[in-house]
């Protein structure tokens, strides 16, 4: 199909699904009225295994080995994990990464509950000064409340 062609009915692609040339590719589904979706799946075998869906007027989610691990909701977004891991592992957590590791970065998370960022609390991770070490902080507007040093059990207050 070329110049705006038009396909009804089913369309099985045995390869791949190629989009040539420079630029933005846009894929519409128009049929995405009230409730419908669109599911993106992967064969495993004999059977169908969802990785990501798109609700009309609604969620997205993605999947992982069948369990939805990623979902977007009217109030912001749901992470999920699942695991009976009792140890300080990464494999369990949900991992903020800055890959800039240049001295004196930060990676966390902001609470944003209003237009007034003075009012924002935030857990970071700091790299020190050296660019090696981090330290966690806890803080309210720009004002740091608690520090946990890297080689010292806590600190309070400013720095």
């Amino acid at each position: 199909l070329s110049g705006g062609g038009q396909l009804t009915g089913s369309l099985n692609i045995t390869n791949e699904l190629n989009f040539t040339n420079n630029g933005n590719k846009v894929i519409d589904f128009a049929t995405l009225n009230g409730s419908n979706s669109v599911t993106l799946r992967h064969q495993d075998g004999s059977t169908y295994e969802t990785a990501a869906t798109f609700n009309a007027n609604g969620g997205t989610s993605l999947t992982y080995n069948g369990t939805t691990k990623f979902a977007t909701t009217s109030e912001g977004v749901t992470v999920t994990t699942n695991s009976t891991d009792t140890t300080m592992e990464n494999t369990a957590h949900l991992v903020l990464k800055n890959s800039d590791n240049s001295a004196n970065t930060f990676a966390g998370i902001r609470f944003e509950v209003s237009s007034n960022t003075a009012t924002d609390h935030y857990i970071v991770q700091k790299k020190h000064n050296s660019g090696t070490g981090t330290d966690l902080i806890i803080g309210h507007g720009s004002n740091e409340r608690v520090r946990f040093l890297e080689n010292v059990a806590l600190a309070i207050g400013s720095s």
